[in-house]
């Protein structure tokens, strides 16, 4: 079974996941790439793709066109979403703008 977090924001409830191996050590390495290259907003497609496999909205899984329809002018919520899938994956806090630090820092 795989781990999951359930995480609630206003009337949604999202369940992130951990990312499978492969998956997350590439997504890894584009953090990595990202905060060398001086962090900023991440790319569009890596945020679809950390939100898509990291998490389901109200049981239902997020594809691009739950993404869209989903997300659409909820902002806040997208960038709340992938900083926590984030943090349950990696242990670091991303605060969407590519600003990471250390979540296990007192």
């Amino acid at each position: 079974m795989f781990e999951t977090k359930e995480y609630v924001r206003g009337d949604d409830t999202y369940t992130l996941k951990k990312f499978p191996t492969i998956e997350g050590m590439k997504i890894r390495k584009e953090l990595y790439q990202m905060h060398q290259e001086g962090g900023g907003i991440p790319d569009v497609e890596f945020q679809i793709k950390v939100i898509c496999a990291g998490a389901t909205v109200n049981s239902i899984q997020i594809d691009r066109k739950k993404f869209e329809s989903h997300f659409r002018g909820k902002f806040d919520d997208m960038d709340a979403v992938f900083t926590e899938i984030i943090d349950f994956n990696f242990g670091i806090k991303d605060d969407g703008m590519g600003n990471e630090s250390d979540a296990t820092v007192e």
